[in-house]
């Protein structure tokens, strides 16, 4: 098995590669393509090591390096938008989380901009109780990896992770006062 494996992941690994160099150069990240197509030829090995059954594994990569790719987007893009939040405020006060929101809720008016900003404080508050290891199952899930997928990646049981999921989402919904 071991000997396929890496024949598969000889053949896979110039179109994954293809493919991050592409997502870089469309989205202008400064990501290194060689790290991306190093991790999704990882989750390949790891998976074909737990026994998934990958019955094309050309479709397989195509997707999981897509994911991969949005999911590093969502990563730079949310520091980003973080460090903005937590920018010092232009007249000189240090500490307030509020300055520089104005560039990051151009539509609307002020009201509606203070409401995006409090539902995306309440959000992020919420996130913070939800264990560390239950928010990666969530980010794996929101980039489109599938049950079977994020249980070969982390190598848990699909039972546990989607318990894992449905709590945490309830957790959200409630502390919004959202019905299930």
């Amino acid at each position: 098995m071991e000997e396929r494996v890496e024949t598969v992941i000889a053949s896979l690994r110039p179109q994954v590669l293809a493919t991050a160099r592409r997502f870089c150069r469309a989205t202008g990240q400064a990501l290194d393509p060689e790290d991306i197509a190093q991790d999704v030829l990882i989750r390949y090995w790891l998976a074909e090591k737990n026994g998934a059954s990958i019955l094309d594994p050309q479709a397989w990569a195509s997707r999981v390096t897509r994911n991969c790719c949005v999911s590093l987007w969502r990563k730079a893009r949310k520091e980003r938008t973080v460090s903005l939040l937590e920018a010092d405020r232009p007249g000189g006060e240090k500490g307030f989380r509020g300055g520089g929101t104005a560039g990051l809720y151009t539509g609307g008016d002020a009201s509606t901009r203070i409401e995006s900003y409090e539902a995306a404080r309440l959000s992020a508050e919420v996130m913070e109780t939800i264990p560390e290891s239950t928010r990666k199952l969530l980010g794996m899930r929101a980039a489109g990896l599938s049950l079977d997928e994020i249980a070969a990646v982390t190598g848990r049981p699909k039972d546990s992770i989607k318990s894992s999921i449905s709590a945490a989402r309830r957790r959200w919904l409630d502390s919004f006062g959202l019905k299930r």
